[in-house]
């Protein structure tokens, strides 16, 4: 033995004291029955209720030549079983043996656990899903899928140790409400967790509002946001890895839906699946031939409506199905990476309309882009907009830079750095969205910002308060505090238009003045609506 370390106990009761003072360092239990204080037998029944103690094997070497020893101990939890006298290079070989398949065990077991929660692995469980629904044909299953919404923000906010306690608390939950054999749960993603449950009823919102709290019962932090995605499995001939896929789809539909804690999957998904396959595979022909349309919406000024800028926004004119509405596939491309490749073909193809319009004599106001979250980390932006202005010999007075709020929060310190190069090169910077994400004052005083965008929700939800009341009213004061204009986005009507003007809005953005439109029609239209030598052209409206 002299290739391991070996501990040794002069009676039962010592050598339980050092297997549980040193559990992580013992390989294997050399284990004779015949002991003082407690027997073999006595330290096997021990280590059995033991869970962390039981995995280490047990070798039984005895002289006890009764017929029945080695059956009960190996029904006690011996590995082996060898009697005396013995062949010392027996013993080695079998203490070889039995190390190598418990350090071999381990390893499976890591590849089949999440390290973290001890959930199994993707892999695993999809392997077990489909075990268990082979030996029971006969029973009804759910895949029921759980997801912690803004589960990065957490690790911000509160630091990566409560994130992952979070994350251990959740496992713990579900590992106490399944069945040990007929059931299965597993971590599929960071903060996403999928249960093989036997359906046991209909589904509510309020089983689920009680789960949520159930979980977060004890938890020091509250205001933490748990949603489910489930699909009935009806067709076990189905994939489970398509079972899956779909529980994270029904999942998908209330991800950022307000008060929403469950969806089922159902046909109307199903399509929607499809859909999102055609497009996907259709995407990269349509950027080569140019399907994606820049369109142009212009901003308005509340005081004399005149045109003082627009926003250059996406459409696809597919050559068969028409005009792809940008809310079926923007979201798409958001979730794949693509939206990255689409926002620089707009980038490129907006300050190219501009430098043409400009060549052919029109008076141009600036014209603002848009930049998702996604961007920040796809390309150096503070090195491609300054090239792309001087490709077009552009100013950078014509050319702004939208930046939704929420993009600000997933790295505050790296894109505040980049915004800070490009405004240091002279691009205008608005904020759009403002309002949906959690910029703290802090954070909004120290950004470098030129302008707020409020999203048209806020005019939806505030058309019967006055100046003193509701978000907007709020937000138009912010904006006054943090010395930059106002551009209110979804203004329709003229009862809108007189209530954001009244609140100290700056500029307005919506249907009332105009649509979208393709850059045929914008240019016409800027040409009636732009502001001349500080003088408002005749408006329509």
């Amino acid at each position: 033995m002299d290739k391991y370390d070996v501990i040794e106990a002069a009676n039962g009761q010592e050598a339980l004291d050092i297997l549980n003072k040193e559990t992580l360092d013992i390989s294997l239990v050399l284990l004779d029955l015949m002991m003082p204080v407690l027997d073999g037998y006595g330290v096997m029944a021990k280590v059995k209720e033991n869970e962390t103690l039981s995995v280490i094997p047990i070798i039984v070497i005895t002289g006890n030549q009764d017929d029945g020893s080695e059956t009960k101990c190996l029904q006690s939890g011996a590995s082996d079983f060898i009697k005396k006298p013995f062949n010392s290079e027996v013993v080695r070989n079998r203490v070889d043996s039995m190390i190598r398949l418990r350090e071999n065990a381990i390893l499976i077991n890591q590849i089949k656990n999440d390290f973290l929660t001890g959930l199994y692995t993707r892999e695993f469980f999809t392997e077990s899903v489909k075990e268990i629904l082979q030996a029971n044909p006969d029973k009804q299953y759910d895949l029921i899928c759980c997801d912690v919404v803004n589960f990065k923000m957490i690790n911000e906010w509160w630091g990566r140790e409560l994130g992952d306690k979070l994350l251990c608390t959740i496992a713990d939950h579900l590992k106490a409400h399944i069945g040990t054999v007929t059931e299965a749960a597993g971590r599929i993603e960071s903060n996403t967790f999928i249960v093989l449950k036997e359906h046991s009823g209909d589904h509510n919102e309020a089983y689920y509002r009680e789960d949520v709290a159930e979980i977060l019962e004890g938890f020091p932090v509250k205001n933490i946001t748990i949603k489910y995605g489930i699909y009935a499995i009806t067709d076990k001939n189905v994939a489970v890895t398509d079972m899956c896929d779909r529980a994270v789809l029904a999942l998908r539909q209330i991800k950022h839906k307000y008060g929403a804690t469950f969806w089922q999957y159902d046909d109307r998904i199903r399509l929607q699946m499809l859909e999102e396959e055609k497009i996907v595979q259709e995407m990269e022909v349509a950027l080569k031939e140019k399907q994606f349309k820049v369109f142009f919406q212009p901003k308005h000024d509340v005081k004399d409506n005149a045109m003082i800028g627009a926003e250059a926004l996406v459409r696809w004119r597919h050559p068969v199905r028409g005009l792809i509405p940008p809310g079926v596939f923007i979201p798409i491309f958001e979730r794949n990476g693509f939206i990255t490749k689409l926002d620089s073909y707009v980038w490129e193809e907006t300050p190219s309309l501009i430098r043409q319009w400009l060549d052919e004599g029109h008076q141009m106001i600036p014209i603002s882009v848009n930049i998702s979250r996604m961007d920040f980390g796809a390309m150096p932006l503070e090195e491609y907009f300054p090239k792309l202005m001087k490709k077009y010999n552009l100013s950078t007075e014509l050319y702004h830079l939208e930046v939704t709020e929420t993009a600000y929060m997933d790295d505050p310190e790296e894109m505040v750095k980049t915004v800070v190069i490009l405004r240091q090169n002279g691009f205008k910077i608005e904020m759009d969205d403002f309002g949906t994400g959690y910029s703290s004052l802090n954070l909004l005083s120290d950004l470098p910002i030129d302008a707020l965008k409020v999203g048209m929700n806020f005019v939806r939800e505030n058309k019967s308060y006055d100046s003193n009341k509701g978000i907007l009213s709020f937000i138009l004061n912010l904006s006054k505090w943090l010395g930059v204009p106002t551009i209110v986005e979804g203004v329709e009507t003229k009862a809108e238009l007189r209530l954001v003007a009244t609140m100290g809005c700056d500029f307005v953005q919506g249907y009332y003045f105009a649509k979208p439109m393709p850059e045929e029609e914008f240019i016409d239209y800027l040409d009636k609506h732009v502001r001349l030598n500080g003088v408002a052209q005749p408006s329509d409206k």
